[in-house]
């Protein structure tokens, strides 16, 4: 029994060093090659012109023994024209025997810098585990397949479940060593279905898989500091993404097109989202996109849900985000700057905060064709509700590309339309030319608002708090083109009569009614014709009424109008 041990342990050492010596000479003779042919030497990268961007390094050597035949890339630059990218630690690649995995990685400190190196402007980047793997079995099928075709295309055959992912990656500034970018973890998960056995390459742009899987993952952490523009890289190709990140996305990805040039072709998306950007919470987000595979139309239907909710904060950090980002030295950006303050100074008056805290939902339900010479969509939901108000539109519309003539028909829904007005009011006159308003004029263009537009909605009598605007136009007879009960065109001067019922409401008719009507609207114009018609002092009531029925629909004086405008 002893000497049945002590030979089985001879046998399997014999084995192991025969494997460590058929590993060692593999991994050394082509570590040797490497050397000899690259090592210490600019290689150019002619995709990106070969005289702007290059790489080198100083050697390979074997690495990974027993369970890897792989090696280790040492001393590895990018450079440009621009920047110079410094790998601190050695780049490994290779093949794990166990899991059956060819893989790319890194960890280690990444030395990103600008030129001239010596201003010490960039950044140092510190990966943990970043990393490119894809499962090919070594069977003899792929090894006999790479003896007869040198062509990388016949890799494609065999490969899957390709994952690039990295663990935690921080990044600091170079001049003052500030942490600005601090990521937990970030895995991109890509799979797909082979058309054919491919050969060439020339075999796979013209007859691309037609089945892709996608699943993305990634959470970074809260950090407040300004983020810093990197130089571009071959190797790390993860970009910064907003702090406070964590995110998962799923899509599968269909297509009838044969080339890569014909993917857009029957294409088919269905993805689903997740998870949390800085203060906004994606509860669903789900996107199912189609496009038509007729190639004498273009057509796409698209349908997506989305429920969302913005947490406290939301806004704060909009405009912290913009301070750290912006450049004040810019016109546009003293312009910007001077609005963002606005808006910081009257939140609660623009009603901010009660937009935060509230669950949202948005979702689109459309689709649009081209055929010949006439292009047709239909909306059959874009909507945004809340749990108190919301909007929603239908609508189809032609449109001949020739002439540009279009039509269009449909429906606007507003629920809890006092709601959305208040709401929307609230921004409206307090940017533009509304700035200056004194709160006695803005409530005025309030009650204007709800008034009109319940005057001019499909049902004007109803008591609902809901109303709804059926709308159609033909850009050929614009005069005929409706927005609920009234006419496209009249409604500037239905709302301004509107407007003057409003003040006349409000000042009455005693005295100098222009000069009272001028302190809530010092712009008032007492030379502007329709305000000169009907003011009570300068024509009587019967010649108003002939005056107002020259421009208001009909229909609107059958539904009330008219009577309040002229009391």
């Amino acid at each position: 029994m002893g000497k049945l041990l002590k030979y089985t342990t001879l046998f399997l050492l014999s084995i192991f060093i025969l494997m460590g010596g058929l590993w060692y000479y593999v991994t050394l003779k082509v570590a040797s090659e490497i050397n000899q042919q690259y090592a210490g030497k600019k290689i150019a990268v002619k995709d990106l012109k070969s005289e702007d961007y290059f790489i080198t390094f100083k050697n390979a050597s074997p690495s990974g023994f027993p369970s890897k035949i792989s090696w280790k890339i040492n001393g590895f630059i990018e450079e440009s024209r621009k920047s110079y990218i410094e790998y601190l630690s050695p780049i490994k690649f290779g093949y794990d025997l166990i899991k059956q995995q060819a893989f790319i990685s890194y960890s280690g400190d990444i030395i990103a810098s600008y030129k001239p190196k010596r201003h010490g402007f960039g950044s140092r980047l510190k990966l943990n585990n970043y990393r490119l793997q894809a499962d090919i079995p070594l069977t003899y099928e792929i090894i006999s397949a790479l003896k007869e075709n040198q062509d990388p295309a016949v890799l494609i055959n065999y490969c899957k479940n390709i994952i690039l992912s990295s663990d935690k990656v921080q990044m600091f500034d170079l001049v003052d060593k500030e942490k600005y970018y601090d990521k937990e973890y970030e895995k991109l998960f890509f799979d797909y279905v082979p058309a054919k056995k491919y050969s060439t390459i020339k075999e796979l742009l013209n007859d691309i898989p037609k089945q892709y899987k996608i699943n993305y993952q990634v959470k970074t952490n809260n950090n407040s500091a300004p983020k810093r523009k990197l130089p571009v890289s071959l190797f790390y190709v993860f970009s910064q993404l907003p702090s406070g990140m964590n995110l998962k996305l799923t899509a599968d990805i269909k297509t009838q097109g044969s080339s890569y040039k014909d993917y857009m072709h029957g294409l088919d998306i269905k993805s689903r989202l997740s998870g949390k950007v800085s203060y906004l919470e994606v509860k669903d987000l789900n996107l199912d996109y189609k496009t038509g595979n007729n190639i004498n139309s273009s057509s796409y239907d698209l349908k997506h849900s989305m429920k969302f909710k913005l947490q406290e904060g939301f806004f704060d950090h909009l405009i912290s985000e913009y301070k750290n980002s912006y450049n004040n030295a810019k016109i546009t950006g003293q312009f910007v700057n001077r609005e963002i303050n606005y808006i910081i100074k009257h939140r609660d008056d623009l009603r901010l905060n009660e937009l935060e805290n509230n669950d949202y939902e948005l979702n689109v339900d459309m689709s649009s064709e081209q055929r010949g010479k006439t292009a047709y969509s239909s909306w059959r939901d874009l909507s945004i509700f809340s749990k108190n108000s919301g909007i929603r539109v239908k609508q189809d519309m032609e449109q001949a590309l020739k002439s540009s003539r279009y039509k269009a028909k449909g429906v606007l829904y507003l629920d809890n339309y006092s709601e959305i007005v208040d709401f929307a009011s609230a921004y409206i006159y307090r940017f533009g030319k509304y700035r200056s308003l004194n709160d006695q004029a803005r409530k005025l263009y309030v009650g204007v608002n709800k008034s009109f537009l319940k005057d001019i909605s499909d049902h004007p009598r109803s008591t609902s708090n809901d109303l709804s605007f059926e709308y159609n136009f033909d850009s050929a007879f614009p005069q005929k083109a409706k927005f609920g009960s009234a006419y496209i065109l009249k409604i500037p001067q239905l709302y301004t009569l509107m407007v003057y019922q409003k003040l006349f409401d409000t000042v009455g008719f005693e005295g100098d009614v222009l000069q009272n009507m001028r302190k809530i609207l010092p712009s008032i114009d007492g030379n502007e014709p329709m305000l000169k018609n009907i003011l009570p002092k300068v024509i009587p009531s019967d010649k108003l009424e002939k005056e107002i029925k020259k421009i208001v629909p009909t229909k609107i004086l059958e539904e009330g109008l008219f009577k309040k405008l002229i009391k």
